[in-house]
């Protein structure tokens, strides 16, 4: 299920929104909960995660699930992990909030390998992800390589950094990104996606354009980014990676 909402506000938008879909519910039992910013690199929004966006989501959690242990992960690749983490505004939401930042390059991996995936052998994983309830935070762009960047694309900051015998970060991109898209959905599918919309940005993920796009999505992330596809002007069945995720999860079902 995937539910979108007209942009008024962080404050006013995102209650609202995830209220549509009982959110509040559906995390009430939750232990731990990790939040899945978009940080690829040290540039502000919409290029990486709004850190309000960020924020209003952590006041909803601990509106509805006081108890819970909230993490925000994220293992960047254009700059260094802790220099996002400080400079776009996460270490003071950290403080604030008293939620420990994880840098997902350089944290604890266990090897899984899986019948599925189209690229790798095996993959390295972050195990704290396995170990709660992941959501993506993605904004809405589009992306030179792999069409866009939803989601789905947002969980490639799992991969780890530099290990003793390759260089994740760098494979990745090579024998086209989608499939390393879909190999590392392989290893873990977002439990949830929220996604900004109210500033999107088109023609690159990098150093594309903004547009005011002023929506937001909630949701199942493989719905929420056919969704967020159409609403960049593709097809989502001509998104590689796209095709390739629904493929995957038609053939478990």
């Amino acid at each position: 299920m995937m539910k979108e909402i007209k942009f008024i506000s962080y404050e006013k938008s995102i209650p609202e929104l995830l209220d549509k879909l009982n959110f509040g519910r559906k995390i009430i039992k939750e232990k731990e909960i990790i939040l899945k910013p978009n940080l690829t690199c040290f540039k502000e929004f919409p290029t990486t995660t709004h850190p309000k966006f960020v924020e209003e989501t952590i006041k909803y959690i601990r509106k509805y699930n006081q108890k819970t242990k909230i993490l925000i992960a994220e293992g960047s690749g254009g700059d260094p992990t802790e220099k996002c983490f400080k400079e776009l505004g996460y270490e003071a939401i950290s403080e604030k909030y008293d939620i420990p930042l994880i840098n997902l390059n350089t944290a604890e991996t266990i090897r899984m390998e899986k019948p599925e995936f189209k690229k790798f052998d095996f993959i390295d994983y972050p195990k704290i992800l396995l170990e709660g309830f992941l959501i993506s935070l993605p904004v809405l762009k589009e992306h030179i390589e792999a069409t866009v960047t939803i989601s789905l694309k947002n969980m490639l900051g799992c991969y780890p950094s530099r290990q003793p015998d390759r260089d994740w970060k760098t494979e990745m991109h090579q024998w086209h990104i989608d499939y390393s898209i879909h190999d590392i959905i392989a290893c873990k599918y977002p439990d949830f996606a929220i996604c900004d919309g109210s500033v999107g940005q088109t023609g690159n993920e990098i150093s594309g354009s903004p547009k005011e796009f002023n929506i937001l999505l909630a949701g199942d992330s493989l719905e929420l980014d056919k969704r967020g596809a159409s609403i960049l002007g593709h097809n989502w069945e001509k998104v590689r990676h796209l095709v390739f995720i629904d493929e995957l999860f038609k053939k478990e079902n």
